[in-house]
């Protein structure tokens, strides 16, 4: 009995670590990439919700789907400025459904304006709540959604 136990975390521990070494080689590779051999033509993505012209509070999920499944990007751009905010890197389901967690404003600052909301197949690799000052480089773009935060 001791030799089949043996055997089956032996086993175990092998197929562990072949999945982690496999693992660790998989790299996102964009659906539009010139350099990507196999691309298969254009990315749709679409926000489902929020609505155009809708009230979102500060913290609202943002959810759409992107068919082909690829790697997308939010972002939040307040009207006042000219600063694009990356949000939290959405959710991916095997279906193409997605969402991400978004911020629209602070907890004291941006209530009563107005923000768009709008996701993308970035060119480049971003961090989350990285801050950019012009509208990103990218392969594919959902439609871009104005919504509207209340005081």
């Amino acid at each position: 009995m001791k030799t089949g136990f043996k055997a089956f975390w032996t086993s175990f521990f092998f197929f562990i670590a072949l999945m982690v070494n496999h693992c660790g080689d998989i790299e996102h590779k964009n659906p539009l990439d010139p350099e990507n051999p196999d691309t298969h033509g254009k990315v749709i993505i679409t926000i489902s919700d929020p609505l155009e012209g809708q009230n979102v509070t500060r913290e609202y999920r943002v959810e759409g789907t992107v068919s082909p499944r690829a790697e997308i990007t939010v972002f939040v751009h307040p009207l006042a400025t000219n600063e694009y905010w990356l949000q939290n890197f959405p959710i991916v389901k095997n279906d193409g459904s997605w969402q991400s967690d978004c911020y629209f404003g602070r907890e004291n600052l941006g209530a009563g304006e107005y923000y768009e909301v709008f996701a993308v197949t970035p060119k480049e690799k971003l961090k989350v709540g990285d801050v950019l000052y012009s509208f990103p480089e990218n392969t594919n773009i959902s439609d871009i959604v104005t919504v509207y935060r209340p005081q």
